[in-house]
């Protein structure tokens, strides 16, 4: 576990120093699942998953191609909630596995389409689907290329 202040002197040796947001602004963040929340503690003795500094320059480059409500509905659909210590590798399976998710409904959406035997707002509803699959898919290829960058660099 790591105290944000901790977390955000690692994260400057990872992007520039001048792009780290204040702590308010990252507990802001956290309660908008940007990144990860508090895991123990209260205000300033709380203490965040180490995990919290790859989330950290990841959405201070992330925010660069989307907007903050896009990366925490990303992170809502992905699941994650992580209070507790998890390795980048696991971090990286999460993501993994949402790509394997996404692939499926995709897949199941199509034959849905294909198919033809559904309404007109059936299909409306599967493209809207399909819609927001893309976009998910678009976020989480950026968010592995940065992730693994980042790794790179620690």
């Amino acid at each position: 576990m790591i105290k944000l202040s901790k977390a955000m002197e690692e994260v400057k040796e990872l992007v520039d120093p001048d792009r780290v947001p204040s702590q308010v602004t990252l507990r802001r963040w956290a309660s908008k699942n940007i990144i990860t929340g508090v895991a123990e503690g209260k205000k300033h003795g709380a203490v965040y998953p180490n995990i919290v500094v790859l989330e950290i320059a990841a959405a201070i480059e992330l925010k660069e191609r989307f907007t903050l409500k896009e990366i925490s509905k990303f992170r809502n659909d992905v699941g994650f909630d992580i209070d507790k210590d998890i390795s980048a590798s696991e971090f990286i399976e999460l993501l993994n596995e949402y790509v394997d998710q996404l692939e499926d409904k995709q897949e199941n959406l199509k034959a849905n389409v294909e198919n033809g035997n559904k309404s007109i707002d059936e299909l409306e509803k599967g493209i809207d689907e399909l819609k927001k699959i893309k976009n998910n898919l678009n976020i989480l290829k950026d968010y592995h290329q940065i992730l693994t960058k980042t790794l790179d660099k620690m």
